[in-house]
């Protein structure tokens, strides 16, 4: 209430500010009593009580304002920063400046080094504008920006990539897809090459002053870890080498699939024949009436009819079904592939009809994810992101909605998720709403559908393990520099994790659990350039690690435009909140005068009461 009433406010709670005015207005009230009983010179002795009360009350109070930044410019210079750029900057402000840097290489002796943007913070609270130039601030450095007024003086965004990315895991006859972003600053066109297995693949020419995107692909035929990259040259005829590593598995031969369905159709009839051209094994049944069946193998040594149970499901690690047929299981045969899922870590996807599940009112446990309606019009094609498809596809009506445990495996640029998967036990389930993904091979979209269902069968059959999911936060993890890594493991005992170097040597790496107690997280920082791997006794993930000074260029780019995004997000917040345009902080007022206020009149009022004691003694000798 205090804080409402006055442009002060006072920082102790709000019971304590009630409590001193309490008393405040009680010595008021005592004071006028005392006038009352003494009324002698009241016009005097009054306002020197109710000033000493006063004084009294604003001491115990302590009130702190609120007072607006001052007027005062600094520069921040970070890397990057053009001394003559920065020398005219000066100039122009017309006022000497405070010259902050946040690296050790000063341009000269009177730049004030600063670790980061938080201790400038906490040291400047009076900078009115704060001119940042270079090269930008890093992500961890951006939410400082809302305590200065910012005028940005940033570099031009060197020429480079962009954006990038490519598949870091593969199988053997896999394509790999390397895609992304590249701005040429330069006065002449660049050409940018992806380089492997000691030749050019493939090229592309980028006019001078654009940006533009790039594709590039090729087929990987034999397992092995790779380093290919992508290879351009600069006017100063420089050579710019970013390294593109990835993993290609050899194919499991051994890998068996079974296609159980209520029907042919044309989605299962081109799957079925992509598969067996995979060389994959596969089994498939398919329902002719309630009780007759009929049995189809590929790739297998095995005929007659085929039978649902334990013992002939053992050999499959993948199950494919189609939505009638999961709808159309019975207690005993759910319960079998519920087992088979938990305890030998396979997997089973059901390929949803739309029709169907529009008018099934309890669907199947293996149809059970939270899923919603999409708000389009009938007909409307969109990309696929992942993967990152080339021509469009006719979305279904329904996509699958975030939830707990849900994992996406293929989404539209939109973020629409039309197949996900769940854990469960060991294994993994998961449902399809794409049914007509055969229009692809139709329209003679080849690379597309083995795109598709090739990253399908990748996300259902984990290369390093049943039981852990990794993941590096890092898109480029640098020598040098901290890594942070996560696994996901169910259990609830600490993994033991190794971390290998490419020699006999390896160390163990401290984890801490989330809150959710699904996953162990760490960090290390690694020395060596090269391929490492991260193993527990569960399953293993390599990586690569970059030396310290790879991607700069890209890195740069991406510091400029994040300094950019958040400058500009931030004129936007204050915008729509104006009490946000000009930044305040509280500084309480100085007490020294109330303290000589109070200790004056006490003085005064002591004076008058000894004039008062002499006048009366002089009166009774009279």
């Amino acid at each position: 209430m205090f804080d409402k009433l006055f442009t002060y406010h006072s920082p102790h709670p709000e019971w304590q500010v009630y409590i001193i005015m309490g008393v405040g207005i009680f010595l008021v009230l005592l004071a006028v009593w005392f006038m009352y009983r003494n009324p002698r010179r009241w016009w005097l002795r009054l306002p020197l009580y109710l000033l000493a009360i006063l004084s009294l009350v604003i001491i115990g109070l302590a009130p702190e304002t609120s007072q607006s930044l001052g007027t005062k410019k600094a520069i921040l210079a970070t890397a990057g920063t053009s001394p003559l750029l920065l020398d005219s900057l000066q100039k122009t402000l017309q006022e000497e400046a405070l010259i902050y840097t946040l690296t050790d290489s000063s341009v000269n002796e009177t730049h004030i080094t600063i670790p980061n943007l938080a201790h400038l913070a906490s040291l400047r609270q009076d900078i009115d504008t704060l001119w940042i130039m270079g090269n930008g601030l890093t992500n961890d450095e951006l939410p400082y920006l809302q305590h200065f007024n910012t005028q940005l003086v940033l570099n031009a965004p060197p020429t480079g990539i962009q954006q990038i990315n490519w598949t870091r895991h593969l199988q053997e006859g896999e394509t790999l897809v390397v895609e992304g972003r590249f701005l040429n600053q330069e006065k002449e066109a660049i050409t940018l090459q992806l380089e492997g297995l000691g030749e050019t693949l493939e090229s592309l020419s980028i006019a001078p002053n654009k940006s533009q995107t790039f594709r590039f692909k090729t087929p990987i035929k034999v397992a092995g870890n790779y380093l290919f990259s992508l290879s351009y040259s600069l006017e100063e005829g420089n050579i710019q080498k970013e390294q593109i590593p990835f993993i290609v598995y050899p194919l499991k031969k051994d890998k068996q699939i079974l296609i159980l369905l209520n029907q042919p159709s044309f989605e299962t009839r081109f799957l079925k024949k992509h598969l067996a051209e995979k060389g994959y094994p596969v089994a498939i049944q398919s329902q002719i009436s309630k009780e007759q069946f009929h049995s189809e193998y590929l790739n297998l040594q095995q005929s007659g009819k085929f039978l649902l149970n334990a013992e002939s499901i053992a050999p499959f690690n993948l199950i494919i079904l189609d939505y009638l047929r999961a709808q159309q299981l019975n207690q005993q045969d759910l319960s079998i592939l519920k087992n088979h899922i938990n305890e030998t870590g396979a997997a089973v996807l059901t390929l949803v009809d739309e029709q169907a599940l529009a008018k099934e009112g309890n669907p199947s446990w293996l149809v059970r994810f939270p899923n919603q309606k999409s708000f389009r019009s009938n007909g409307q094609e969109a990309l696929l992101q992942i993967p990152a498809t080339k021509y469009p596809i006719e979305l279904p009506v329904y996509q699958i909605a975030a939830g707990f445990n849900v994992t996406p495996i293929s989404t539209t640029q939109k973020g629409q998720a039309i197949v996900a998967m769940r854990q469960y036990g060991l294994g993994k389930y998961a449902v399809s709403f794409l049914g007509n993904s055969y229009l692809w091979k139709l329209k003679g979209y080849n690379e597309d559908y083995a795109l598709f269902w090739d990253t399908v069968l990748e996300a259902l059959e984990s290369h390093y393990s049943n039981t852990s999911q990794w993941h590096i936060q890092e898109p480029f993890p640098l020598a040098q520099r901290a890594i942070h890594f996560k696994v996901q493991n169910e259990a609830l005992k600490m993994p033991e994790l190794w971390l290998f170097d490419g020699t006999q040597t390896s160390k163990t790496l401290p984890l801490a659990q989330s809150v959710d107690q699904k996953s162990w997280t760490g960090k290390t920082w690694l020395e060596k350039v090269g391929w490492h791997q991260l193993q527990h006794n569960n399953g293993s993930y390599p990586f690569y690690v970059y030396p310290t000074d790879a991607w700069s260029n890209y890195y740069t780019q991406q510091k400029i435009a994040h300094t950019i995004q958040a400058q500009q997000a931030l004129k936007q917040k204050n915008t729509s909140n104006p009490s946000l345009q000009i930044p305040t902080y509280t500084r309480p007022i100085s007490l020294f005068f109330w303290y000589i206020l109070f200790v004056f009149t006490l003085f005064l009022l002591w004076i008058i009461a000894k004039f008062q004691s002499f006048d009366v003694s002089s009166r009774r000798i009279n």
